[in-house]
């Protein structure tokens, strides 16, 4: 019996089973830490299945650019696919420039999809916004603003 035969066998019985997330993952003699990675995540996804599983979750999935739009929506099918199992209530929000990837992550993941559109602020807007934040214990922005001398 070989070495990975062995530790198949292992990795299957039943005195692993009180391990809650178990992983098998090839790393052969090309070493590289980012495929390995990938592995160990592929790997987890039926685990994270049965932990989002009746869970209320909150999902953020920040500046998504996509260029290739065939290959992108394969992609997140796969990244996605443990997430419909969710508690009712559970969200996931996206954000991105391009309007086709919010689409395309709502279609994926076969929900309605609520899209809201932020235009950028206008100068006048984003010092308000400066003055009203950074500045909120200030009497004025100008009676602390060190000017060029």
């Amino acid at each position: 019996m070989g070495k990975t035969l062995l530790l198949q066998q292992v990795y299957k019985d039943e005195m692993t089973k009180e391990f809650d997330l178990k992983m098998w993952i090839c790393v052969s003699n090309n070493f590289d830490v980012n495929r390995v990675i990938a592995n160990m995540l592929e790997s987890l996804q039926k685990s994270l299945e049965s932990l989002v599983n009746s869970k209320k979750f909150l999902l953020v999935l920040d500046d998504i650019w996509d260029e290739d739009k065939e290959q992108d929506k394969n992609k997140w099918e796969n990244v996605l696919a443990p997430l419909p199992s969710g508690k009712l209530g559970s969200k996931i929000l996206v954000t991105t420039r391009m309007a086709y990837v919010a689409l395309m992550i709502s279609n994926v993941l076969k929900k309605k999809n609520e899209m809201l559109r932020f235009d950028g602020l206008k100068d006048d807007e984003c010092l308000l916004l400066l003055l009203r934040y950074a500045f909120a214990n200030l009497e004025t922005f100008n009676a602390h603003h060190v000017k060029d001398s």
